[in-house]
């Protein structure tokens, strides 16, 4: 049986245009853009996504995120770990 432990639930509505370096984490994340779109750079690929859109990205897969201000972009985003490994998921 796998288990999950959850390390971040949140909102992110920067009300403003957002940017985030490229990073990665030790744990899985689970982004749902609710509102407005964000460009996403995986692997030298741009992506955009757009409202009811869901990214999820494997521990130590970097990325980078940004959003232009009109509309404001709003995300919600889970982060956890877990026994499974999610090898079907891209």
């Amino acid at each position: 049986m796998s288990s999950i432990e959850f390390k971040h639930i949140g909102l992110n509505a920067p009300n403003k245009a957002w940017h985030i370096d490229k990073h990665s984490h030790s744990f899985y994340e689970v982004i749902v853009v609710t509102s407005a779109s964000e460009k996403v750079n995986v692997e030298n690929q741009i992506l955009e996504a757009n409202t009811s859109d869901v990214l999820f990205f494997k521990p130590g897969v970097a990325h980078e995120e940004w959003s232009d201000s009109k509309p404001p972009l709003e995300t919600f985003f889970i982060c956890f770990t877990s026994t499974e490994n999610f090898e079907d998921i891209p």
